[in-house]
């Protein structure tokens, strides 16, 4: 059972660095969606997945918009964590109570939001 198309009928396997099932549907073939592959979608950018399994970019993409899955970028997780920092390091220079508390919770709010981002991807 592929994720995006569907029941398919295994044809053959794919000639790609890791080969993987390929699948028949209605004339046209493509790899099966499921276990690995499918995490791969949800987890990693569409770049990765083309190169692991041989497909073009484009293809992975399209699995991805299809399954609502868009990964995070790595720009955004590293400015998350980079504003978590220096709200830390701000508080923690002027040694206030007022501002480390608030820190501490902006930051456990970042935090939050990139373990979230993580663990949907």
């Amino acid at each position: 059972m592929c994720q995006v198309r569907g029941p398919v009928r295994i044809v053959r396997l794919s000639n790609g660095p890791l080969q993987w099932p390929i699948g028949e549907k209605d004339g046209q073939q493509e790899l099966i969606v499921y276990k690995s592959l499918f995490d791969a979608i949800r987890k990693e950018h569409a770049e990765a997945i083309a190169a692991r399994w041989g497909i073009p970019v484009e293809t992975a993409a399209g699995w991805q918009q299809t399954l609502g899955f868009a990964p995070v970028s790595i720009l955004v997780k590293q400015g998350l964590f980079w504003i978590a920092r220096r709200l830390f390091y701000d508080a923690f220079v002027t040694r206030e109570a007022f501002w480390i508390a608030l820190a501490c919770s902006a930051a456990a709010i970042v935090l939050a939001a990139c373990v979230r981002s993580l663990i949907l991807q």
